[in-house]
């Protein structure tokens, strides 16, 4: 098999067939965060629409991020400090 070739065809395919689905992989990541990034906006949208009109403390999506990134970056700080003791 390896003297015939075919042993390099066979690895040339798997390698050709695993950039494929690495492609369609990001390509389908990327197309699925733009639609949360749009369903994100038009819910703060509508969330902002409420909070206006009626008063109603909510929270948006949009600071509900900034708040979740503060917070991994506070947890990454004291992980980073345990490491250091």
């Amino acid at each position: 098999m390896a003297n015939s070739g075919q042993l390099k065809e066979i690895h040339q395919r798997c390698d050709n067939l695993n950039e494929a689905a690495e492609s369609e992989y990001i390509g389908v990541k990327d197309r699925l965060e733009n639609i949360l990034s749009t369903i994100n906006a038009k819910e703060d949208e509508i969330l902002g629409q409420i909070r206006s009109e009626l008063g109603v403390k909510l929270v948006l999506n949009s600071e509900r991020a900034t708040v979740s990134a503060l917070f991994t970056k506070l947890v990454n700080i004291g992980a980073e400090n345990l490491d250091l003791i």
